[in-house]
Formats: C-alpha cells, sequence, structure tokens
C-alpha cells in the first residue's frame, strides 16, 4: 500500500483548545480552502488532455535535466542506507527489496541518489504475468515539493500554477521504462497528482481505487479487496 496514514485534515482536537467559536470557524474554513486549491483537486477540474499531459511530461524531462535528477534501477549500485533514515516513511519495505530479490521476487527498486545526502527517492515495482504494480512510492519529506531544500518549477496549464517536483521524476521515468500496464493503488492527494498529470487515469468501486496507464486494471485486483 502506498501512504497509508492520509489525514483528512490537518485540524484536530489539541489545536482547538482554548480558541472561541469564530476562531474554531476560521480554522475549519481555511482547512477546507486548503484541501478545495490543493493540486489534484484543481487538476482534477480541468479535465487535462492528451497534449496538456505531454506538457507536464516535457516539463518534468527539463525539469530533471535541469537539476541533473537520474532515477537508476541498478541493483548492483543501490546504496545500501536511507538519507535521514528516520524521516523516510516506508525504511522497512526498503530494506526488504534485497531479500525479496534474492529470492527471486520479479520486483525492481527505482531510485534517485543524491551524491551529498544519498537516496532522497524511491520506489518498489512487483511485475505480475501481464501488468506492474507501484507497490511503494516515497519521496524524503526534505526533497518533496513542498521540502526545505524547494526543488520544484512551476508550470501554467489554463491559468492555473501547477508545481513539478521530485516525484515526476521518478514517476515518469517509472512509466517510461516499463513498457506494459502499469498501476497502483493510492490514497494521498499528492501522489494521486503526480501520476495523474503524468497520464494515469482512476477506476475504482466501493472497496478500492487504482490509478492506470496503457490499460484498465483486472478486475481481480478489486476482488482481493
Amino acid at each position: 500500500m502506498l501512504d497509508r496514514s492520509f489525514k483528512k485534515s490537518k485540524f484536530n482536537r489539541s489545536q482547538s483548545v482554548g480558541k472561541t467559536r469564530t476562531e474554531l470557524y476560521s480554522d475549519a474554513l481555511s482547512d477546507y480552502e486548503n484541501r478545495k486549491n490543493c493540486s489534484l483537486n484543481r487538476l482534477s477540474k480541468l479535465k487535462i488532455d492528451e497534449s496538456e499531459i505531454n506538457r507536464f511530461r516535457q516539463e518534468t524531462i527539463e525539469f530533471s535535466k535541469k537539476h541533473g535528477l537520474r532515477v537508476s534501477n541498478d541493483y548492483s549500485a543501490m546504496p545500501k542506507s536511507l538519507v535521514e533514515h528516520d524521516e523516510f516513511k516506508y525504511c522497512q519495505e526498503f530494506s526488504n527489496i534485497h531479500q525479496r530479490i534474492q529470492e527471486g521476487e520479479n520486483v525492481e527498486l527505482y531510485y534517485i541518489n543524491n551524491e551529498e545526502f544519498g537516496i532522497v527517492a524511491f520506489a518498489i515495482v512487483r511485475h505480475e504475468s501481464e501488468f506492474s504494480l507501484v507497490e511503494i512510492f516515497n519521496v524524503h519529506p526534505n526533497f518533496r515539493r513542498s521540502g526545505i531544500h524547494n526543488i520544484c518549477q512551476t508550470i501554467q496549464i489554463r491559468n492555473e500554477n501547477f508545481t513539478i517536483g521530485m516525484g515526476h521524476v521518478l514517476a515518469h521515468e517509472i512509466t517510461a521504462r516499463i513498457d506494459r500496464p502499469i498501476g497502483l493503488n493510492v490514497t494521498t492527494s499528492s501522489i494521486k497528482y503526480v501520476f495523474m498529470s503524468l497520464g494515469y487515469i482512476e477506476y475504482s468501486d466501493n472497496n478500492a481505487s487504482y490509478l492506470w496507464i496503457r490499460n484498465k486494471p483486472p478486475i481481480e485486483l478489486f476482488d482481493e479487496n
């Protein structure tokens, strides 16, 4: 699963202590506006076409060149450690990839390695007989579009500003290198935005929601949920 701890709101009970009703209403309204104006919601409303998806793809390529970002899936050259290990969300899954590969499981690890900081983003992809699934997609908090290193680029689509970041580079390279149907089960708005801006389409039923490209997801995926 991807980012299982998605929080619908940053507003919580501890923040409400000692506040007036007006202040609580103001906080709730502000949080609602933030969520309404998030990249995913604005992108979904636009219903971008193929030419605009291609703009996201091309801008992602230019962005990666500008910042010298390279995605690798070379297992033999893969660093064994993660930058600021405790802040990465899926450290255990990263560590387990070595054993899974050695045991013959058909999985790959794609990663962006920074000379100074080490691995700053990675994804684990499992290959089935007729399709591939992105199991884990993780960018270090400091290197996200909203992170302290501010590694991102703004593009404008129909007078709306959107940002491209490290996640776009990783997602684009996975999609370009794996020439077959690819899907992922994802719940966070930030990851949905990244993949949908690159052309992935959402399919869902009452039990699960998948983003998919090059084909519709096989029905058995939903049956598993």
